[in-house]
C-alpha cells in the first residue's frame, strides 16, 4: 500500500511537472506567434517602403528624361533662329487624299504632322490601317476633332473635351499611343471667337487652353496658310505658300508651319512647295510635343 501511495504521489508530481512544462511551451509558442506577426508586419512595411522608393525612383527617372527632352527641344528652338525649319501640317483626314500626301512625303524622304478627324476613321478599316502605318513610319498624328462640328464643339468646355477625348481615344485604339498634339478646329483665333459667340463667355477660351496645357496637350496653329482649302488654282497655292515662307525667313524664329487642308489640291501642290522650301534653305521636321512652335492666341 505504501508503495502504491508513493507511486501515485510520484505520478501526480510528474503530471504536474508535465502540465507546467506544457503551459510554458504553449505560452512560449503564443509569444513566438506574436513575434512572428511582428516580423511579418515589419517585413510588409519594408516591402511597401521598397515599392514606394522604386516608384519614386521611376518618377525621378521620368522627370529627368522629360527635362532632358525639354532642354533638347529648347535648344532646338534656339537653333530655329539660325536654321530655317519647315513643318508640313495637314488638317482633316484620314482619307485617300491623305494616303496620297503620305506617298508624296515618303518619296521626298520627309515626314508630316497630321491633325485627324475621328469620324473619318470610324468605319474604314483601310484608313485606320493607313493611319497606323503612317504613325509607325514616323509621321506625327495629332488631334483636330472627332465630329468637326464647330458649333457643337465650341458650345461649352464639356463639349469641347468630350469631342477631343473621343478623337484621342480612337487614335490610341489604332496606334496604341495617346496623341498630345492638338490643333483647335479653325485655329486658336477662331476658337476664341466661337467660344464667345456660342457661350457668351469671353473667358472660356483661356480656361479651355489652360486645361489643355495642364493635361499635357500641345496646341499649335500655323505661320503660313497654303490657302488650298478655298483656292482652286495649284499655281496660286504654291506661290502663296512660298511667299509666306519667304517672309518667315525674316522673323526671329525661322519656323515655317505650313497649313494644308485635307483635299486633292494639297497633294497636287506639295512636291512643288517642298522644292521651293528647299531652295529657300529650309530643313524639314515634324512638330515637337514638348514645346509650342506657333500659336495665334
Amino acid at each position: 500500500m505504501r508503495f502504491a501511495s508513493v507511486f501515485i504521489t510520484f505520478v501526480a508530481a510528474l503530471a504536474s511537472v508535465l502540465l507546467i512544462f506544457g503551459c510554458f511551451k504553449e505560452k512560449t509558442a503564443i509569444e513566438n506567434i506574436g513575434g512572428f506577426e511582428d516580423v511579418i508586419q515589419k517585413t510588409e512595411t519594408y516591402r511597401q517602403d521598397i515599392e514606394n522608393l522604386q516608384a519614386r525612383l521611376q518618377e525621378l527617372t521620368t522627370q529627368k528624361a522629360d527635362k532632358s527632352n525639354k532642354l533638347s527641344q529648347l535648344e532646338s528652338r534656339e537653333n530655329y533662329k539660325t536654321t530655317p525649319t519647315a513643318f508640313l501640317t495637314f488638317d482633316g483626314g484620314f482619307s485617300q487624299n491623305t494616303v496620297d500626301v503620305i506617298e508624296t512625303l515618303d518619296k521626298n524622304g520627309l515626314k508630316g504632322t497630321f491633325f485627324v478627324v475621328g469620324t473619318n476613321l470610324k468605319s474604314s478599316e483601310t484608313l485606320r490601317a493607313a493611319l497606323k502605318s503612317a504613325w509607325e513610319s514616323g509621321h506625327k498624328i495629332g488631334i483636330r476633332s472627332y465630329s468637326d462640328d464647330l458649333k457643337k464643339i465650341y458650345s461649352s468646355e464639356e463639349a469641347y473635351f468630350e469631342d477631343l477625348y473621343a478623337c484621342r481615344d480612337m487614335v490610341k485604339e489604332i496606334t496604341g499611343e495617346s496623341p498630345v498634339l492638338v490643333r483647335m478646329p479653325g485655329g486658336t483665333a477662331t476658337a476664341e471667337i466661337l467660344f464667345e459667340r456660342y457661350t457668351g463667355s469671353d473667358t472660356l477660351f483661356e480656361k479651355v487652353l489652360a486645361r489643355l496645357e495642364s493635361e499635357g496637350f500641345m496646341v499649335n496653329d500655323w505661320t503660313v496658310d497654303s490657302k488650298n482649302a478655298t483656292e482652286t488654282d495649284v499655281d496660286t497655292i504654291v506661290s502663296t505658300t512660298l511667299k509666306g515662307s519667304s517672309k518667315t525667313l525674316k522673323s526671329t524664329y525661322k519656323t515655317c508651319v505650313v497649313l494644308f487642308t485635307e483635299n486633292k489640291r494639297a497633294n497636287a501642290s506639295l512636291s512643288r512647295i517642298i522644292s521651293g522650301l528647299k531652295e529657300q534653305g529650309y530643313t524639314f521636321t515634324t512638330l515637337p510635343t514638348g514645346i509650342c512652335i506657333t500659336r495665334q492666341r
